[in-house]
């Protein structure tokens, strides 16, 4: 019977491994926050680094550096005398380019300052030499605080890449001048070894943190509780 052990022990080595080399992570990478204004501003989620630098571009081709202003209302791009800090299109239109330490896949995209005229312009460079671009990404409306989609920091847009392809180096950002808003955050995929798919980071949740009941509201919640129940054996 010894014989028949040996196959099995490669067999399952052998699937082991091929396993551990296509496992995946996907994980959420939040933008916003108090930052400020800088060349750059740096994240890291689990084993993965990212750096994101702003530029102006032409069909995807990165021109003059910019900086990137980091708010609680979301990541934008502020050219030289510019007061808001959008991505918009305006002028030279403006981007987000993203170097992430390892190769990675962008699934989704969130955004804030959303209206119906907004659109992505999505690229995929090897180092700074664009390699493709897709424009005229429409957005699909995710919250708004008022129900009305017009360009508030309240209104959320979200935009699905679906298979995208693999690199280090991509371009967020705007094309049209009627184009404006700020990135709220990304879902990424990329593969770091480990048997089996994990997410390491849950989809961004509404900006505002609950609001904490008074004191005083409890013990009216539990008076009143208390005389339903002496109600009840009445």
């Amino acid at each position: 019977m010894r014989f028949k052990v040996i196959p099995c022990l490669v067999v399952a080595a052998v699937f082991t491994a091929a396993s551990a080399q296509a496992s995946t992570v996907r994980t959420w990478i939040k933008l916003r926050g108090a930052g400020g204004d800088a060349a750059s501003h740096s994240y890291t989620v689990g084993d993965l680094g990212l750096m994101v630098t702003g530029y102006n571009h032409a069909n995807g081709v990165l021109g003059d550096a910019a900086t990137v202003s980091k708010r609680r209302n979301g990541l934008g791009v502020k050219t030289a005398g510019e007061r808001r800090s959008l991505i918009d299109g305006r002028g030279s239109p403006e981007m987000t380019y993203f170097s992430f330490d390892k190769a990675v896949r962008i699934k989704r995209v969130v955004v804030s300052f959303m209206d119906e005229n907004d659109d992505l312009v999505f690229a995929r460079y090897n180092g700074s030499t664009l390699l493709n671009l897709a424009t005229g990404l429409s957005f699909a409306e995710k919250r708004s605080g008022d129900g009305i989609f017009d360009g508030d920091r309240r209104d959320i847009g979200t935009v699905r890449l679906g298979p995208s392809a693999k690199s280090r180096f991509f371009g967020l950002g705007a094309g049209e001048a009627d184009d404006q808003f700020k990135i709220l955050a990304v879902k990424v995929a990329y593969e770091d070894g480990i048997v089996g798919e994990r997410e390491i980071s849950e989809e961004p949740g509404d900006d505002l943190p609950a609001v904490p009941l008074p004191a005083g509201g409890l013990l009216l919640l539990s008076a009143l509780g208390g005389l339903g129940v002496i109600r009840r054996r009445r």
